[in-house]
This record gives structure tokens, C-alpha cells and sequence, in this order.
């Protein structure tokens, strides 16, 4: 069984990635994907030759019962098709592994108050720069983690945002603050090579998990009771736009959305448009009793 997994399973491993790279999936799905196949192996504790699309099918209800989110689900569900058709070589029925249903459940939106007070208690200040892009520009992490010091178009006031999730290139906001925050980082670091925040080779980007853990901390410390991460202020920045009057189109461009209908999620988490709304029963006036 060992031996199965340090070669066989391994060599259907770099099939499924050399796949997935033929498709320019991005350096983290193909991770993913990698950890979501390891764990089904070690879940099935099988020997490659006798794994079946029964076993994936268990696999991903054991998952539904645990409760997991429908994307984490789904995600799980596009890993194991690729490595049973890619590495293992087999026929797969797409109609006996359909996807799990996607529950509609509202990302949290924090105010401009409780950002500034999170960022509060943030130490570093390279992290704090970082955050502050992905918020003052709508930018993913990972798209501010792999811009280049040329991105950064302090003339017409915009970054550029190459080849991000759907592999487009787009221009989004460069706010006057948040230029005057870039300089101020740019004497303090002068970083080496192209990335504007370079990990521990100048050549590379600075990885995630770093600030992911520091921001974690921050919003427990802030006592914010949100369930919020890094990417809420993506959604915090859209939210407030779209809050302050900016039409939809415009919003969807400086996110890269392919899709208007994902835009139009902020139009939900706005609260905005039910301020000042009366309710019908209100017209009762004081002529309805409990007793």
C-alpha cells in the first residue's frame, strides 16, 4: 500500500497537475486540489486499482454530513473527477456525482469603523500596507501579493491587476491615501526585484499565511463579532461603493467579475435601501393591542 502511494498514486498526481496546468489553473487550485486528493486517499485507505466512483460518492456525503460549506464540497467533487478520469484512468458517470447544492448564506460586511479598528491591531506594517490595498482597492489577497512595483500607476491614479482568477488583466482604484501609504512603505523597505512585496527570495512573492494569521488575530482581539477574514474587506469595499452611489458595471469592472450576477450580490448585503422604510402594519397606528 505504501509503495502504491509513492509511486503509482504520485504519478497520477503529476498527471492530474500537468492537466490542470495545460487549463492555467492558478498555483494554489492545483495545491488544492493535491490536498483534497491525499485526504481522500488516506480516507479510503485503498489500493489505487480498487478505488471506484462509489468510493468518491461516499467520500462526498461523509463530507455533507459533516456539515461543510457547499463550495469546500464542490471543490472536493471537481478534484476527485480529475484525478479518477486523468490519474486513474477510468470512466466517470458526471451524473452519479452531481454537485452539492449551493446554500445561499450573506459574506459579512464590516463597517468603515470596525476596518480601522481591526487594522488597529495590526503590528507589522507591511501586512498593514497589504491590507490596506485589498480594501481601498477591492483587490484579493493574492492579487496584492503578486503586484509588481510597476503596477502601480500613480499617474492616472490606478493598479493594474494582471491575469487574476479568470485570468484577465484590469485596472482598479489607486486611491490618493493609499498612494501616500505606498510611498511611505517604499522608503521604508525599498524592496528588491519586481514584486512589491517580495517573500524571502526578491524573485518571489510574500506568501499568505503570514497575514492571513495576523489579521485572524486582529479580529479576535478587536472583539468584532463577525465572521471575518481577508477577503471581507474585498466585500466591505464593494459593499460601500455600491452604498455611496456607484453603479453596478463600474463596481463589476474594478472587481473583475465575468459575471454582473456576482456583482449583484452587494446589492444585497447593503442594508442601506432599508433605512427609512415604513411597515404596512405601522399605519395601524396605536389601535392594535396584545391584550
Amino acid at each position: 500500500m505504501s509503495k502504491q502511494l509513492s509511486t503509482d498514486f504520485y504519478q497520477a498526481l503529476e498527471a492530474v497537475k500537468f492537466e490542470l496546468e495545460l487549463r492555467r489553473c492558478s498555483k494554489r487550485t492545483i495545491y488544492l486540489y493535491e490536498r483534497h486528493t491525499i485526504r481522500f486517499i488516506h480516507a479510503v485507505s485503498k489500493p489505487l486499482c480498487q478505488i471506484s466512483q462509489q468510493d468518491i460518492l461516499l467520500y462526498l456525503h461523509e463530507l455533507v454530513n459533516r456539515d461543510l460549506s457547499s463550495d469546500y464540497i464542490n471543490q472536493v467533487r471537481a478534484a476527485l473527477r480529475i484525478f479518477f478520469r486523468t490519474g486513474l484512468r477510468k470512466p466517470l458517470d458526471e451524473s452519479m456525482l452531481p454537485r452539492v447544492r449551493k446554500e445561499t448564506i450573506l459574506p459579512a460586511v464590516l463597517s468603515q469603523e470596525e476596518i480601522k479598528h481591526i487594522f488597529s491591531f495590526i503590528r507589522n506594517p507591511r501586512y498593514k500596507v497589504i491590507l490596506y490595498i485589498c480594501y481601498s482597492s477591492g483587490l484579493r489577497i493574492a492579487e496584492v501579493l503578486n503586484l509588481q512595483v510597476r503596477d502601480i500607476d500613480s499617474k492616472n491614479m490606478q493598479i493594474f491587476v494582471r491575469k487574476s482568477k479568470n485570468l484577465k488583466d484590469r485596472y482598479t482604484l489607486l486611491s490618493p491615501n493609499c498612494l501616500n501609504i505606498l510611498r511611505q512603505y517604499w522608503k521604508l523597505y525599498r524592496p528588491e526585484g519586481p514584486y512589491l512585496f517580495p517573500g524571502a527570495s526578491p524573485e518571489k512573492p510574500m506568501t499568505r499565511q503570514g497575514i492571513q494569521n495576523a489579521f485572524h488575530k486582529a479580529v479576535l482581539k478587536s472583539g468584532i463579532q463577525k465572521d471575518a477574514c481577508i477577503h471581507t474587506l474585498r466585500h466591505s469595499f464593494a459593499t460601500h461603493l455600491y452604498e455611496a452611489g456607484t453603479p453596478l458595471l463600474t463596481i463589476q469592472s474594478l472587481l473583475g467579475h465575468a459575471n454582473i450576477q456576482t456583482t449583484s450580490l452587494y446589492t444585497h448585503l447593503s442594508r442601506k435601501h432599508l433605512q427609512g422604510v415604513k411597515s404596512p402594519a405601522d399605519s395601524f397606528g396605536g389601535d392594535f393591542n396584545v391584550l
